[in-house]
């Protein structure tokens, strides 16, 4: 057994694609055996040691033996090194399909907290090595800082837990940033600039902003905050917020809600389209703007009790249409 373990390095090098699959097989079937309950530990640590070489085959053969194995603690051992292997070889884009699966693949693995956040943890070091993880970024924060209970938030995870505030409050293109708001982690940032910023961002409009700067604004700028920045992150989302509730909006309404002079108000407009914040089109005559479709900046209590009304209503549309349809086709058979 000690010479097949060895040998793995001569198989990866020499052997072609099903010669390496039915050797780790062999090697697998041993690893389920008790008398060898370290084997598979040993298997990864030696597929993983090597991150120059045939690393497109290594992350491979641990995908072929996560497929392999059915007990879900060496499953768990093996996605971990998968990502990580992934992260360390600089084969971020070989695992993008694990982002869309992973909820699914942690409910399979029946993992706890400990677990999950360390999956994420390592999924989160991916997002900073390829531009295509960065629409996950936010989601994948929110169920790492999830996996944290009240006791279980040190002064370390705080200090990231703000960072990562900033981070987002940053980014000129994230919405919706509520989640974060539902999280032990992010709760625990109380009496701070960042909490209080984050709750401006999630749901508030840009008044509100601009007198919490008038206020504080030493504090924001220590954080490495830049004003003009935030001012026209709350001008779009307090948009958004107006273009989630009217489908008809005037200029003058954004030049006095947004403190916008009127002739850049259709500019701000097209910024706001072309950045997906909201769906419409300008009407310069009538200088109003059409609104098609705008997302809710916060999917709240008050956001379930719109969306049920909605579904209530279609329903009885379905159902008044359904009546009809049998009206029509009872006619006929008469």
């Amino acid at each position: 057994m000690q010479r097949l373990v060895q040998e793995q390095d001569l198989v990866l090098e020499k052997g072609n694609r099903v010669e390496i699959e039915s050797f780790y097989a062999i090697l697998s079937t041993f690893a389920k055996v008790p008398l060898f309950k370290d084997l598979l530990q040993k298997i990864i640590e030696h597929l993983t040691k090597n991150k120059e070489t045939k690393k497109l085959e290594r992350l491979s053969t641990l995908s072929h033996l996560y497929n392999f194995w059915t007990d879900s603690s060496m499953r768990y051992q093996l996605l971990v090194a998968i990502l990580e292997y992934a992260q360390v070889s600089d084969q971020t884009s070989a695992v993008e399909v694990l982002f869309d699966g992973i909820d699914t693949r942690l409910k399979e693995l029946s993992l706890n907290n400990q677990q999950k956040r360390k999956i994420y943890s390592v999924l989160l070091s991916h997002i900073q090595n390829g531009d295509w993880a960065s629409s996950y970024v936010l989601d994948i924060w929110v169920k790492y800082y999830s996996t944290f209970e009240a006791n279980e938030i040190t002064k370390e995870v705080t200090q990231e837990a703000k960072k990562t505030v900033i981070y987002f409050l940053k980014d000129q293109q994230k919405l919706s940033l509520d989640m974060l708001l539902e999280t032990a982690v992010v709760k625990s940032l109380k009496n701070t600039t960042e909490l209080a910023l984050l709750e401006i961002v999630s749901d508030k409009q840009y008044n509100d902003y601009v007198a919490f700067y008038k206020k504080n604004a030493k504090a924001v700028d220590a954080l490495g905050l830049n004003n003009n920045d935030l001012q026209n992150k709350m001008r779009l989302l307090t948009l958004t917020s107006l273009a989630s509730s009217k489908s008809v909006i005037t200029f003058d309404e954004v030049t006095k809600l947004l403190s916008i002079p009127p002739a850049e108000v259709e500019m701000f407009v097209v910024e706001a389209i072309t950045s997906d914040f909201i769906s419409a089109r300008i009407d310069q005559v009538a200088k109003t703007i059409i609104v098609r479709h705008a997302d809710a900046r916060a999917f709240n209590k008050a956001e379930w009790v719109k969306l049920d009304a909605k579904i209530e209503k279609w329903a009885g549309n379905i159902q008044n249409l359904l009546k009809v349809v049998q009206s029509v086709k009872e006619k006929r058979e008469v």
